[in-house]
C-alpha cells in the first residue's frame, strides 16, 4: 500500500555517522594556505550591511568601515589558527535562533 510505505513508522531508521574525535594538527595532511591581509580586507569590505550583528556584536557596517584597520589583527588570528589547528573559544560558540515562517 502506498500510504503505508510513506508513513514515518514504516521507514527504516538511518544511521547517523558519529563525529571523529581527537584529531590533531599532526593527523591532517599538510596544506599550505596563505591568507593575505588583502583577502581579509576585501571580504570585510564585501560584508552585507543588511545582515545582523555577529557573535562579537559588531554590525557588518562597522566591520566594513573598519576593514582597513581590523584586517591586520584578523589576518594574524586566521594565520595562527590555520597553523596550529586551533580556533579561538568564542568562535566555537553560536547563538542559534529558530525563525518560524508561515506554513
Amino acid at each position: 500500500c502506498l500510504t503505508h510505505s510513506l508513513h514515518p513508522s514504516s521507514r527504516k531508521k538511518e544511521t547517523i555517522a558519529q563525529p571523529i574525535q581527537n584529531i590533531t594538527v599532526k593527523d591532517r595532511p599538510e596544506i599550505k594556505v596563505k591568507i593575505s591581509k588583502k583577502i581579509v580586507r576585501e571580504h570585510l569590505s564585501d560584508l552585507d550591511e543588511n545582515k545582523s550583528s555577529g557573535l562579537m556584536g559588531l554590525h557588518p557596517r562597522v566591520s566594513k568601515e573598519l576593514a582597513e584597520v581590523i584586517s591586520e589583527p584578523l589576518h594574524h588570528i586566521f594565520q595562527k589558527s590555520w597553523s596550529t589547528g586551533e580556533l579561538p573559544e568564542d568562535w566555537k560558540r553560536a547563538d542559534v535562533v529558530p525563525i518560524f515562517k508561515k506554513g
